[in-house]
């Protein structure tokens, strides 16, 4: 993980590196007053992607950069998803891929 070098990012990085050795941090979490909470995943889209900036998203590559979410539920990424591809303009295009290798295919 990357982290740029300000006093709030440092701070953060120093609290997730205690995660893994301080017991007083295993099972209910109170997390500290500089990380930005949110109540729903709308909220979340709104924060991480303006709906101003994302309006210009498909025009601009540079868009997603840097605006990765790191912890997430899988329970939640439909819901995210759709509701970031419903604020872009433009048409939506779905396409479909496989996850698959054929290991009797001698010619690949």
């Amino acid at each position: 993980m990357r982290v740029h070098l300000s006093t709030q990012n440092q701070q953060f990085l120093q609290f997730v590196q205690s995660l893994t050795y301080q017991e007083s941090c295993y099972g209910f979490l109170h997390l500290p007053s500089y990380i930005n909470r949110v109540d729903t995943v709308n909220s979340l889209c709104t924060a991480i992607y303006p709906l101003e900036l994302l309006r210009n998203a498909p025009f601009s590559h540079e868009f997603f950069k840097g605006r990765s979410i790191l912890p997430y539920r899988n329970d939640t990424v439909t819901e995210f998803n759709s509701i970031l591809i419903a604020e872009m303009p433009g048409q939506m295009h779905l396409f479909h891929s496989t996850n698959s290798v054929d290991l009797n295919n001698e010619t690949n």
